[in-house]
């Protein structure tokens, strides 16, 4: 069985360019990876990325096994306009799609939410995880307090959406006890938006937000309706406490390793909790590692393709219909470049 990932890995992106690369390394490794699509036996492909090409191959190869990787509810961080790309994506996805990998199960109500219909054959949830060869903890980390020794927060955020969080930064670079604290910002910022007592460093390569992480102490992540965070997840894998806004998914993903909180008030006091009793949140971090969510990938991948080959998954064919829903997704999306370059101009 060979696996291809319809993904444009030559493109800058976030957490998620980031976490399906990592996959196809390990698939590589494992020996299921091909970049011959006509070799392929499975196609996985992801959000409403490249569904043009995905489009083209359903049609060209009926017989072989797609799957899709949903993840994002995008009318939550991009406003109510995007309801009908979300609404036209998912249906789209259930006529081309054999099988599907959601996120989390908050992703999957999500999606259910929007008129999306499962069954237990042809779904799995599987949280992302970062590749450990980049997202690593320190073999030993020295968490000091007093003597002078301020206490060491991060935030990061490849995107500049409102929904990542900005308004609860923003109350800590104004409330935030600076004498006991220093934080770090790295990311993109919205635009207008500035610190004055958080340190903004711009968007860097994987290896470096690594690098910040392992160099700090607590994680804060105020980012809402997240389907797997990848912003958090990256922060754990590093052996950081993480404070996270109680929203969507995070306390799926979060568990034991960090505190959930509220409001911006909230987070101060939850902050000082997790100071007092570091070594325990620490200890209590989830460990996951992105070969064992490459396996569970491959496991899921092997039951539907074995499925198919026994002739239990029903045959899907593009029709006219098909292509008229990805043209709407794809003059949508045109109309959003053209206003947002009219903005800029």
């Amino acid at each position: 069985m060979k696996i291809n990932i319809l993904f444009d890995f030559t493109k800058p992106a976030g957490g998620g360019k980031q976490f399906l690369k990592a996959l196809k390394n390990d698939f590589l490794k494992a020996g299921f990876y091909t970049e011959n699509q006509e070799q392929a036996d499975v196609f996985l492909f992801n959000s409403y990325h490249n569904l043009q090409e995905v489009i083209a191959l359903k049609k060209k190869y009926p017989k072989k096994v797609f799957i899709h990787r949903l993840g994002p509810v995008f009318y939550l961080h991009r406003g109510k306009h995007w309801k009908s790309v979300d609404k036209t994506v998912l249906d789209l996805s259930q006529r081309i799609a054999d099988g599907f990998i959601f996120q989390s199960t908050w992703s999957l109500n999500e999606a259910e939410n929007l008129g999306f219909k499962v069954n237990e054959a042809n779904y799995k949830i599987i949280l992302n995880w970062p590749d450990k060869n980049i997202f690593f903890p320190l073999k030993e980390r020295a968490f000091i307090q007093g003597n002078n020794q301020k206490t060491k927060l991060i935030s990061t955020s490849w995107s500049s959406n409102k929904n990542k969080g900005f308004e609860v930064y923003k109350f800590l670079d104004a409330r935030l006890d600076f004498k006991k604290y220093e934080m770090v910002f790295l990311g993109n910022l919205p635009s207008g938006l500035t610190f004055k007592n958080i340190k903004h460093v711009p968007a860097l390569p994987s290896s470096e937000v690594s690098r910040y992480l392992r160099a700090s102490d607590i994680f804060i992540t105020a980012a809402k309706d997240e389907a797997c965070s990848n912003a958090l997840i990256e922060a754990m894998a590093c052996g950081l406490p993480c404070l996270a806004f109680n929203s969507s998914s995070n306390p799926e993903v979060l568990g034991a390793g960090g505190e959930l909180f509220e409001s911006p008030p909230d987070l101060l006091n939850k902050l000082e909790k997790i100071v007092k009793n570091y070594h325990i949140y620490q200890n209590c971090l989830p460990v996951y590692l992105v070969q064992n969510t490459a396996k569970t990938y491959l496991q899921f991948i092997q039951r539907l393709f074995t499925m198919r080959q026994g002739g239990q998954i029903k045959l899907k064919r593009i029709s006219f219909k098909d292509k008229l829903k990805f043209l709407k997704i794809q003059a949508f999306l045109f109309k959003g470049r053209v206003i947002n370059k009219m903005k800029i101009i």
